[in-house]
């Protein structure tokens, strides 16, 4: 018979004391109060700078680049060919020149004598309008006196008659007096077929007359082709060609450079183009070149916007300003745009923006009495660098937060500190 196992004493007394350690563990968690709970966290209200919204007038203003260039330039050459005969004796490069003055001739000695030619033509066809109106003159008479002819052959005929009726008729002298009154007539008819016919010859010498005068007309173009001119003032770009050598119909020249006035060529964003009108004023900046800033105004566009940058090209003229010879340069444009007029505006740091909607923060009275930053989304209209046009989100009166917007975020607590001036300061874009 074998014997049961028997666990050692010590082990025996470890189980005793771990279930005993157990159960006064359990006895005393029940019986210990729980500890009270931790004060909540509570955020610090952020003191804020503020401005009340209200409605303000903003003037605005852009500011472009481009290039400065002489109002006109020309390159001159002839329609004709011809040998050079006569140059003008001021011509040398960079001289200046008057609108109209003449700069060189061809030799011209054909187109001379054909002018002589139709002059002669048309002293001919003067000569013959002045006979053909003397002949009209003349038929004119001869039909005046035919026509009082004929009225006395017609009343002797009528008396003769009357006297037939009478019965004092005398055969022989009324049938003389019928052949005179048929006579006077045919030969008035003939004066007055005169008249016409020498009208006829009137209209023909005229029609000459105008031709001959459109030959010397077109005489004298032709002379004035072998003559090149200056057409309006300026500064000569290059030295005179030499007496005698030839010169080809078509040839360039010389260049004449417009010295009197300078315009600016350039570009603003399409948007921004749209709000510029016709005559607007500028002011150009060209200090780079040593002629300082003048007034000027916008007098041309480009039709339509660059395609790939969007921008449209403005022509602007300056006034009061002198090429001096210069062909062109760099400088700067100032450009009014259309004032915002009794607008709410903001900066552009007083703006956050979400997801790509922009908000204000204002001063808000919670339920509880304390003030929070309440985010308004805003609908906004045209902008410049001074500032945005608020078309919805904002009120008069509303305390817009302005700083620190960085530490602060939809529903922070705030506590209103300085009030900032309500004024946005006139901005200017740069293109």
């Amino acid at each position: 018979m074998t014997s049961s196992p028997r666990l050692p004493a010590q082990i025996l007394m470890g189980l005793l004391l771990t279930i005993g350690g157990l159960a006064a563990a359990r006895w005393i968690a029940a019986t210990t109060p729980p500890p009270p709970p931790a004060p909540p966290h509570v955020t610090p209200a952020v003191v804020v700078r503020w401005r009340p919204v209200a409605r303000q007038t903003l003037t605005r203003q852009i500011l472009a680049h481009g290039n400065l260039q002489p109002k006109r330039a020309a390159t001159l050459g002839l329609s004709v060919g011809g040998e050079l005969a006569w140059v003008w004796d001021g011509w040398r490069l960079g001289a200046r020149v008057g609108a109209g003055q003449e700069l060189l001739v061809l030799d011209s000695k054909g187109a001379e004598a054909e002018l002589e030619r139709l002059k002669a033509v048309l002293l001919g066809a003067g000569a013959q309008l002045a006979l053909a109106e003397e002949a009209h003159g003349g038929a004119v008479i001869l039909e005046a006196l035919a026509r009082e002819a004929r009225d006395l052959a017609l009343a002797e005929e009528l008396r003769w008659d009357g006297l037939a009726e009478q019965g004092q008729d005398v055969p022989t002298a009324h049938d003389m007096a019928r052949s005179r009154t048929v006579v006077a007539r045919t030969a008035w008819s003939e004066a007055h077929l005169a008249i016409r016919s020498r009208e006829l010859g009137i209209a023909a010498a005229r029609a000459g007359l105008t031709q001959a005068e459109a030959g010397v007309a077109s005489a004298e173009v032709a002379l004035q082709k072998h003559t090149l001119r200056a057409p309006f003032a300026g500064v000569l770009g290059a030295d005179a060609p030499a007496l005698g050598s030839w010169i080809a119909p078509g040839q360039p020249l010389i260049e004449v450079v417009d010295d009197g006035s300078l315009r600016m060529l350039a570009f603003v964003s399409e948007a921004e183009a749209a709000e510029i009108a016709i005559g607007a004023k500028a002011q150009v900046q060209a200090g780079v070149l040593g002629l300082g800033d003048y007034p000027g105004r916008v007098v041309g566009r480009s039709p339509r916007a660059d395609a790939g940058s969007r921008n449209v090209g403005l022509l602007i003229e300056l006034d009061g300003i002198s090429a001096g010879g210069m062909v062109s340069g760099f400088a700067s444009v100032s450009l009014e745009l259309p004032p915002f007029e009794e607008a709410l505006i903001l900066r552009r740091s007083e703006l956050i923006w979400q997801q790509g909607t922009p908000l204000a923060l204002v001063i808000e009275q919670a339920e509880n009495g304390t003030l929070v930053a309440g985010a308004r989304s805003l609908t906004l209209g045209r902008s410049s660098s001074g500032g945005l046009e608020v078309l919805a989100g904002l009120e008069p009166g509303d305390r817009l937060i302005v700083s620190p917007l960085a530490a602060l975020s939809p529903g922070s607590l705030v506590l209103a500190g300085e009030e900032v001036e309500a004024q946005v300061s006139t901005g200017q874009g740069a293109h």
